[in-house]
């Protein structure tokens, strides 16, 4: 309850209050997120079988946020029951399945880090493998960088794992001049530059007031979070669909060996 009608809606209500226009829902609503039990052993902790891309779908064409907290219902005759779902999970099956140009993942580090503590800057899913093989990533940094390689594998332009502490980090990201966190690239389809966007307008569910280019969409991003639900809403060039953003506030980091 804390999750889905405390933290999600306040954080649908500061996007409003922000001058945009922002949805708070959880997964169970209109089966938006359905969910398969992932080890009996964990009990009520689900994985994203099916994502209801039509409700998401018709909330952006109404130029709405959609902040998702990542609660899920079963499939047939489990429709009954509830699974919590890891936010990273949640996040990047909304982005595989929305087509997102990119993803973009929240922590409490600066991202990735190399054996000498200084951030990777891009990484690619066979570095990733070598990495978590010769130990420099370990611990909670290891399942962050796989939801973040499986979303790039499933068709995600790129993913990106950023210092959610940092002022304004999700528009550095997007519309600066420096690169924040570390970019998951993937070689599925054309990878998302990290200046891709940079100085253009864009429009997210009415946050941004600039008139966007007609060659651009109107539309919002979607955002999904644990304890943090929910985060800032991106707009999209050239067409392409929403990024998608995950606020998770639970404390991970990249070990040194």
């Amino acid at each position: 309850m804390v999750l889905c009608g405390s933290v999600n809606k306040r954080t649908a209500h500061e996007i409003s209050m922000a001058g945009g226009s922002a949805v708070g829902l959880s997964g169970k609503d209109d089966a938006l997120l359905r969910a398969t039990q992932l080890d009996p052993q964990l009990g009520l902790v689900g994985e994203v079988a099916e994502v209801n891309v039509d409700l998401l779908e018709d909330l952006l064409d109404l130029n709405l946020v959609p902040v998702i907290a990542p609660i899920g219902v079963g499939l047939g005759e489990d429709e009954s029951t509830t699974y919590n779902i890891n936010a990273d999970t949640a996040a990047g099956a909304v982005a595989k399945a929305m087509d997102a140009s990119r993803l973009l993942l929240l922590t409490d580090i600066k991202g990735v880090l190399d054996k000498e503590g200084e951030l990777i800057r891009t990484l690619t899913p066979a570095q990733f493998e070598a990495l978590k093989e010769d130990g420099t990533i370990t611990g909670g940094m290891v399942p962050k960088v796989q939801n973040a390689v499986d979303a790039v594998n499933g068709g995600v332009g790129s993913a990106v794992i950023l210092d959610g502490r940092r002022d304004h980090a999700v528009l550095v990201e997007l519309l600066g001049d420096d690169d924040t966190g570390t970019a998951v690239m993937g070689t599925g389809r054309k990878p998302v530059a990290r200046d891709a966007g940079r100085g253009c307008n864009f429009r997210a569910g009415g946050l941004f007031k600039s008139v966007a280019p007609k060659t651009q969409s109107k539309r919002g991003g979607t955002a999904a979070g644990s304890q943090g639900t929910g985060a800032a809403p991106l707009g999209r060039p050239h067409g392409k669909r929403p990024g998608v953003v995950d606020r998770s506030s639970s404390t991970e980091e990249a070990r040194r060996k």
